[in-house]
């Protein structure tokens, strides 16, 4: 056990197999008190031992993990930490997407110090949002049966063929995380007072300072113009702001996840624009730029070839200050980003970029790095990083994450330039 780390309860959901046998252990000699539950179960373990995370191994049974997952999430709310582990990287592809409920994942094989550092984040970000929204909590059957609610009659009006849109809500970049929690409660307050009527969206809580809306008998564009208003509203009288993305059915999807996982890439796109974004088809694969920064030419050819093989476009750099002023005539989709660099690290790099920007990067960052310090990672989000990942890495690995980051509907390259 780490020096002054206080045995946490995790909960191991997973089929017995060895494993999951081997994932208990490396959470055992790092000092966590583990509960391993199988997938039916998992729901009343989580009510019984009451644990801080929960990690999914899917293994062989990867719609039952789907299913605990979410079950976990609506019995243990929006901040709940849950991590999916699975073997199968199809599974986390946009068709397939079975992480939906989970907050993150790793792909197996993976390594003892792979599954502790991602796990210590995850546990790190959520003690952090508890303690700035402490005093600012929902009860807790009122918003389940509202997220229940919710859910059901989208996918009823969608299984009898009626049009509807749905749309994620989130707090805009620019606010704190208190003022962010104010504000979307704040919303959802509001529309649970309000009587719903046809051209009124319902709303129900959905992760951390996010919401879900659905109105029924609609186009993105006409919930997208009822959000804009919303918004509108409460900017009047608000310090805070939110964005959403929207998608609807039938047009855009034809089952629930999949139209939640289109809404999410809209506002993927929303949170960079500052605005309410509807869902448009994903242009080609081959108009995504990457920026590679690495020092080690070596590394840098080696990544190129490896995305280049999945149709995208990329630029190079092999220090910091190279990598600026590319970003001052190129605007890349995503930077790949190593932090150990002469002349100017990838710290450099973020905190030049956000002082371009107004205190904010303007593009996603993944870390790539041999530093595997958690101080160092923890570091690297609170300067705005999306994710990171360790050399030496599955290339699977990488390639599913980027692939997820880059789930925005259309470029908005062109806007930038």
């Amino acid at each position: 056990m780490r020096e002054g780390k206080q045995a946490l309860p995790i909960l191991l959901v997973s089929q017995p197999s060895p494993q999951a046998e081997t994932i208990q252990s490396y959470l055992v000699r790092d000092g966590y008190q583990v509960t391993v539950s199988g997938l039916a179960e998992a729901k009343w373990q989580l009510s019984q031992t009451k644990p801080a995370a929960a990690i999914i191994l899917t293994g062989s049974a990867p719609s039952e993990a789907l299913t605990a997952s979410h079950q976990l999430r609506l019995s243990a709310g929006p901040t709940f930490p849950i991590l999916l582990i699975t073997a199968d990287v199809r599974s986390l592809e946009p068709e397939h997407r079975s992480c939906h409920y989970a907050d993150d994942y790793l792909l197996e094989p993976l390594s003892r110090e792979a599954l502790l550092m991602r796990l210590s984040v995850m546990l790190k970000q959520r003690a952090a949002t508890t303690a700035q929204a402490a005093g600012i909590q929902w009860q807790q059957a009122p918003h389940l049966e509202a997220f229940c609610s919710l859910t059901e009659a989208a996918r009823a009006d969608l299984l009898a063929g009626r049009a509807g849109a749905i749309a994620l809500i989130s707090a805009a970049a620019t606010a704190k995380h208190p003022a962010e929690w104010l504000a979307l409660t704040s919303v959802f307050l509001a529309a649970r007072l309000t009587p719903t009527t046809e051209g009124r969206p319902e709303v129900a809580p959905y992760g951390s300072f996010s919401l879900l809306a659905y109105q029924p008998n609609s186009a993105a564009g006409e919930l997208a113009d009822q959000l804009e208003g919303w918004r509108q509203q409460y900017r009047l009288f608000s310090q805070s702001d939110f964005v959403a993305g929207v998608a609807c059915f039938p047009t855009d999807a034809t089952n629930l996840l999949e139209l939640i996982r289109l809404a999410d890439a809209a506002l993927l796109q929303a949170q960079r624009e500052g605005r309410i974004v509807p869902y448009q088809p994903q242009s080609a694969m081959s108009s995504h730029q990457l920026l590679i920064v690495d020092d080690n030419q070596e590394q840098v050819e080696m990544l190129e070839l490896l995305i280049k093989r999945e149709g995208y476009q990329t630029l190079r750099a092999y220090d910091g200050e190279e990598a600026l002023s590319l970003l001052e005539e190129q605007a890349p989709d995503l930077l790949l980003l190593d932090l150990e660099m002469p002349r100017l690290d990838g710290f450099g790099v973020l905190y030049r970029l956000r002082d371009r920007h107004g205190g904010r990067l303007h593009l996603p960052v993944i870390m790539v790095t041999a530093n595997d310090q958690e101080e160092n990672v923890l570091r690297g989000f609170e300067l705005g990083a999306r994710d990171y990942i360790i050399k030496p890495y599955d290339p699977r690995d990488l390639l599913s994450r980027i692939q997820s980051i880059l789930l925005v509907p259309a470029s908005s390259r062109e806007q930038r330039n």
